[in-house]
């Protein structure tokens, strides 16, 4: 017995033993020294096997729906233990991450205001410690109600769309009570009054104040990066 994907299940006979062929043989092929022929119970045998994935999937659905009806009535308290171990496993995430890449506690304050010092991007500093590319060198952020803008310039590939995700990706992880990638810094009133001007920038970029009403001037910023943090 021998198969094919065009004409299934046969069974061949050479042209010498033609002869020899039962009667309840039924043929299926010609070829030039042969003849294939098939029997009644070949053709039920090859009907079961050609249509068994067929018969499986149908199976494997029937048994499928058969668990969610089951399942139905306990809908509700799955729901709830679902939703409570997503909620654990994103704190506990968060948590490694603020204790294995030391992020700190981020410090609301009343007035409008963003400030992160030696801020850094989760995302590409974890590419450049894979690849052995260097550190990521840090960067500080000060916006506050005079300074509400900053204009960011500097050659391609220089850092300037890193800078940005990297203040928004800190805002972000805040905002859900996450520990953000930047350095702590003592409560504010043991700091200085905070420059208005983001320092500590990748080589051959550029920060410039914007300040409210027509007496502004720009200013870059060049000074190198200290110990800091957000609040």
């Amino acid at each position: 017995m021998q198969f094919n994907k065009v004409h299934g299940f046969y069974i061949e006979v050479t042209s010498s033993q033609l002869d020899k062929v039962p009667d309840d043989y039924r043929r299926r092929q010609t070829l030039k020294n042969a003849e294939r022929f098939i029997t009644p119970e070949l053709k039920a045998f090859e009907d079961k096997a050609l249509s068994a994935t067929e018969r499986a999937l149908a199976r494997e659905k029937w048994l499928y729906d058969q668990v969610l009806d089951q399942l139905q009535p306990h809908m509700p308290p799955l729901t709830r233990l679902a939703e409570a171990l997503a909620t654990l496993d994103v704190l506990c995430c968060l948590a490694e991450r603020s204790l294995t890449l030391n992020w700190c506690a981020p410090q609301f304050v009343a007035e409008p205001c963003i400030e992160i010092e030696a801020g850094r991007h989760p995302v590409v500093e974890a590419r450049l410690a894979e690849t052995s590319s260097g550190a990521f060198i840090a960067n500080d952020t000060r916006l506050n109600a005079n300074t509400r803008m900053q204009v960011i310039t500097g050659p391609n590939m220089g850092g300037k769309s890193t800078y940005m995700r990297q203040v928004a990706l800190i805002v972000l992880l805040a905002s859900i009570g996450s520990h953000v990638p930047a350095a702590q810094l003592p409560p504010r009133a043991d700091r200085r009054h905070p420059h208005p001007h983001r320092r500590g920038r990748r080589s051959g970029q550029r920060a410039i104040d914007l300040h409210a009403g027509d007496d502004w001037k720009p200013r870059k910023s060049c000074t190198p990066p200290r110990r800091t943090a957000w609040c």
